[in-house]
């Protein structure tokens, strides 16, 4: 999905950045360059892999952060493929609640809600009133007397563990609270 992209977009880059600024500093010692011996190119090694120090403190260390903050938002598996959001079939338990919501507790934040198999799914939010900027949520899905339910465990952002809410009409409606996070897309 679009996660595994950007992950690897920025992980390529931050690499790439890597062995150019490796070069440029190799270049620049000449001195250093002219005493070393020439070697037989057919028994010469590789160049050593680039040092953890080295790829955080290049200038495309903050493009290496990014992809990790990616990978690990992803649950560590960026580069696995995702089903895209939406992709899910009508049928599929807790297909209604994929999308992006909002909540008037939090004027101006946004939540998206992805399924990510086995009765589980993936709450990542943020930028609203009075809230983290991103957070990511753990969910479950389940479906009982025809009605699907989603159940967030908002520990991580301060919030409830285990909130169940049921699709109502336009989006879903938590049960303990009767808030409303309406559906925008």
């Amino acid at each position: 999905g679009l996660v595994a992209i950007m992950a690897g977009s920025f992980l390529v880059a931050a690499l790439g950045e890597v062995r150019q600024s490796r070069v440029r500093a190799a270049r620049s010692r000449p001195a250093a360059r002219a005493a070393t011996p020439l070697r037989d190119v057919t028994t010469a090694t590789a160049p050593p892999a680039p040092r953890r120090r080295d790829i955080l403190s290049a200038p495309a260390g903050p493009l290496l952060a990014a992809a990790v903050a990616i990978a690990s938002a992803a649950g560590g598996e960026a580069l696995a493929e995702e089903p895209a959001a939406g992709s899910a079939s009508e049928d599929e338990v807790g297909a209604i609640f994929v999308g992006r919501y909002t909540d008037k507790n939090h004027p101006g934040g946004y939540r998206d809600i992805t399924l990510t198999g086995n009765g589980r799914a993936k709450v990542v939010g943020g930028g609203g009133a009075g809230e983290p900027k991103l957070y990511f949520l753990q969910a479950k899905v389940e479906r009982d007397g025809g009605k699907d339910y989603i159940t967030i465990d908002f520990r991580p952002k301060g919030g409830p563990f285990n909130f169940k809410g049921v699709w109502d009409k336009d989006g879903i409606t938590f049960l303990k609270d009767q808030n409303h996070w309406p559906k925008v897309q």
